[in-house]
């Protein structure tokens, strides 16, 4: 027998863990959520398989969001290039892996 887990939605409850990190990764005793789901299907079934919100590109506003600080602050980020952006139907989009990694970045270098 085979199982079809899902676990899509944007994790709007669980904000500010989802801002950066799609719900069913989201820890939960050194876990991600959606492994406890998987384990005990698991026990019952032969495969498993899943389907999972992604996170994709946000907004200006949402890196805002994210990163703590203001929407002109970001513009500001995006326009000095320091902050990287693609441009998607005439819209401005940060992409997530690459503000994960500028966030990362700023936190070493607060750090030193």
């Amino acid at each position: 027998m085979k199982a079809y887990l899902l676990a899509a939605g944007k994790g709007s409850r669980l904000q500010p863990l989802t801002n950066l990190l799609p719900k069913p990764l989201v820890p939960f005793l050194n876990h991600p959520l959606v492994s406890y789901q998987h384990y005990n299907l698991l026990a019952h079934v032969e495969q498993v398989r899943g389907a999972a919100h992604a996170l994709e590109d946000g907004r200006p506003i949402e890196a805002a969001e994210a990163i703590g600080i203001g929407r002109s602050k970001v513009y500001e980020l995006l326009a000095s290039g320091e902050l990287p952006s693609i441009r998607i139907g005439g819209s401005v989009r940060v992409p997530l892996e690459q503000l994960r990694a500028w966030i990362e970045k700023k936190s070493a270098e607060a750090g030193q």
